[in-house]
């Protein structure tokens, strides 16, 4: 289950969402690194522009 606080963040979309827990940040560190880019500027990731289905790597990681 998604948390709360990623879920309302002004940065969310799935795509960077599954795509930093692929990579193993947690909730906490993925919250700072969405806090950074808004302040940076930096617009949320909307678009998965490499067609990757990060729930499958993730499960692929965790196997």
């Amino acid at each position: 289950m998604t948390p709360k606080a990623i879920i309302n963040h002004s940065q969310f979309t799935n795509e960077d969402y599954e795509y930093l827990k692929t990579k193993g940040y947690n909730t906490k560190e993925i919250l700072s690194i969405w806090d950074r880019d808004k302040k940076d500027g930096t617009p949320p990731v909307t678009v998965n522009k490499y067609k990757i289905d990060w729930k499958a790597e993730r499960a692929k990681i965790l196997i």
